[in-house]
């Protein structure tokens, strides 16, 4: 890893420390997958940073923007689109879909976050949103990911980080918790 993907890993596993995803995964592991399904469909280093930070300004006030360039990483390869995929409430959802769909790099970060959402377990309600989001960034990136492509990248981020950031203490217990269950049924 360069030196900016490794501050940007750094930056998102401190901004994810503690926090957990709806399916009791640690939360890093969603950046770190939706990172890695970048790199597998071709993105370069600023795609990955982008990837891993995509969640962190919007869920994490103590990372505005602003910090991002402070810290270094350049404007128009990172911070613009993070700024893109930074959901607010004061952009309606089609204005920020249109933003993110005129740069590439947030097109391509987008496309593999929404098919980690889509193929994790989704809510039922969503998943309309998702094929949508989906189509439409397919159309940008002329990429095409799906569930075989989501599952590759978790079992890469599981060889590579698993032991740096939970996530295969997570396996571990989900594989006790099950092996548990199946004794009981």
């Amino acid at each position: 890893m360069k030196a900016n993907l490794e501050l940007a890993t750094t930056i998102a596993h401190e901004a994810y420390d503690s926090k957990w995803r709806r399916d009791g995964k640690p939360y890093i592991s969603h950046p770190l997958t939706v990172m890695t399904m970048v790199e597998l469909i071709g993105g370069d280093e600023s795609d990955q940073i982008v990837a891993l930070c995509h969640d962190i300004v919007e869920d994490n006030k103590a990372w505005p923007l602003e910090r991002f360039i402070h810290m270094g990483f350049d404007v128009q390869e990172v911070v613009t689109p993070l700024g893109l995929l930074s959901y607010t409430p004061e952009v309606p959802d089609a204005v920020a879909r249109m933003g993110i769909l005129q740069n590439a790099r947030a097109a391509r970060v987008k496309q593999c976050d929404t098919a980690h959402n889509r193929f994790d377990r989704p809510k039922e309600h969503k998943i309309p949103f998702y094929d949508e989001t989906l189509l439409l960034t397919e159309r940008v990136t002329g990429k095409k990911v799906n569930e075989h492509l989501v599952r590759a990248a978790e079992q890469l981020v599981l060889y590579r980080f698993g032991d740096d950031y939970g996530v295969s203490e997570y396996m571990k217990e989900s594989t006790a918790r099950a092996e548990a269950n199946m004794g009981q049924g």
